[in-house]
């Protein structure tokens, strides 16, 4: 593990928590991915918040923020501007789980439930599109089972 810290972060302009300086902590998740595990560090250790940070030519907010608020998505944490090359910062919030394409045994039935509510229930309805449905952009988490 490396920390590299490079500079002040917030999480948007309209944030109310106070800047943290951003370390990468485990590089590059994949070396075919533009997708990388970061370590806001706050003040105190119990403070700090793993992040995930992307870069990204093509990128809808509108259809992430759509997905993360029924749970089918990470919280989006911030969208940057679009950078010399044409590449964007995304962050989003940290969540344990496996992408779909690194997976073997799963539930398949559920999973495509999802994926059918993000498409026909979330995205369809406000005339959004999943533009880039691959198996490394579904990230899988364990459900928690109900208690009736």
């Amino acid at each position: 593990m490396y920390k590299t810290n490079v500079g002040k972060y917030s999480t948007s302009p309209a944030s109310t928590s106070p800047a943290a300086s951003l370390s990468f902590c485990e590089g590059k998740v994949s070396s075919k991915r533009t997708l990388w595990l970061a370590n806001i560090c706050r003040k105190t250790k119990e403070d700090d918040e793993k992040i995930v940070i992307k870069y990204v030519e093509r990128y809808c907010e509108d259809a992430h923020r759509l997905c993360a608020s029924e749970n089918l998505a990470p919280q989006l944490l911030y969208v940057g501007p679009r950078m010399p090359g044409g590449y964007q910062m995304i962050t989003m919030e940290y969540i344990e789980g496996t992408m779909l394409h690194n997976f073997s045994k799963c539930d398949p039935a559920s999973i495509y439930e999802d994926l059918e509510k993000a498409i026909t229930q979330v995205l369809h309805p406000q005339e959004l599109v999943f533009a880039d449905l691959r198996p490394p952009n579904i990230l899988v988490v364990p459900r928690m089972a109900s208690i009736e």
